[in-house]
């Protein structure tokens, strides 16, 4: 049943549906504002637990999507403890996210990609406001501490929101994993998203590549900003998102991590994938979305040896397929 996970979940958030822009410094058209991570609005939580789109069977299986982060030698036991605890603020048992480690420790090579290029991959974690800012704000110092690093501060229109501090920061555990945000909501449920920024030209055809592999149509209430319902019960929802960038701005695709969509089967799914798949393991294929971040899919029953085969991913220090 949908409402047996998470027994022991507060019950909660939700805010009004604001706006935010990309990296700090730049600035945004009108139609082109919402960055995934001030938009936790009651109009998407209505969609994710009462959308038509949707069966029981599609939304019960609150792992349909995980990220694996891949760290040097020694790094994986603080890193894995750092996003418990945060995660542990909606629910001890949210294990959405799996750190393991390379065989030899990468040294990150030179780019010349801009120092704006957006990271390809934000989660962004909305929180009852009934907390208080007194408990927001502690949760928020937990950013400043190791392993965790500032990223950027957010900005809409190029002026900072009237919110309290810290509300609109990025971080980040290590190169080439994911950004991180907490945002402090008024009302409905917590929400744990898992936001893609893509680039401008490459939006539609993500949206049809991510509709593919969820099995379900995203909801686009914005032209640049499209949302896909995970899983829903009655204290959080679990969504994934697309955010699409302005017109000539760059992405960076995680160099140190990979995203996990569990499916049904191989058969049908991987003849319609855009790039060129491979098996890695019994019952996993690697692929890439349009934007060059890497996918791993993994038929559902063979779930509990996910870890099995993560060293055969072609991430920097680990075996090639």
């Amino acid at each position: 049943m949908l409402n047996s996970w998470f027994p022991n979940a507060r019950g909660k958030a939700e805010g009004p549906g604001g706006t935010g822009t990309a990296m700090d410094g730049q600035t945004a058209e009108d139609d082109c504002v919402d960055s995934g991570a001030e938009t936790g609005g009651s109009d998407y939580s209505r969609m994710s637990s009462t959308s038509s789109e949707l069966s029981v069977e599609n939304v019960q299986d609150p792992f349909l999507v995980s990220i694996h982060i891949i760290t040097d030698p020694g790094e994986s036991k603080i890193l894995q403890e750092a996003i418990d605890k945060l995660l542990a603020w909606i629910h001890p048992d949210l294990q959405l996210f799996r750190v393991s480690e390379r065989r030899v420790s990468w040294k990150q090579k030179k780019t010349c990609k801009s120092s704006a290029s957006q990271p390809a991959l934000a989660i962004i974690l909305f929180l009852q406001e009934e907390y208080g800012e007194e408990q927001i704000l502690q949760l928020h110092e937990t950013f400043l501490r190791s392993p965790w690093q500032f990223h950027h501060t957010e900005r809409v229109h190029g002026r900072f929101l009237p919110y309290m501090p810290c509300h609109q920061d990025f971080f980040t555990l290590a190169t080439g994993t994911p950004l991180w945000a907490i945002r402090q909501v008024h009302y409905g449920k917590e929400i744990v998203r898992f936001t893609i920024y893509c680039h401008y030209e490459n939006f539609p055809d993500m949206i049809k590549l991510y509709s593919l592999i969820l099995k379900r149509a995203g909801w686009q209430k914005k032209i640049d900003f499209c949302i896909f319902p995970v899983y829903s019960n009655m204290d959080v929802d679990i969504q994934f998102s697309l955010k699409r960038l302005q017109r000539g701005q760059s992405v960076s695709p995680m160099e140190s991590a990979v995203l996990e969509f569990r499916i049904k089967d191989f058969g049908q799914l991987i003849p319609l994938l855009p790039n060129p798949s491979s098996p890695i393991s019994e019952g996993r294929w690697q692929t890439e979305d349009h934007d060059g971040n890497k996918i791993l899919l993994q038929v559902a029953h063979d779930y509990n040896g996910f870890l099995d085969g993560l060293v055969d991913l072609n991430l920097h220090g680990a075996a090639s397929i």
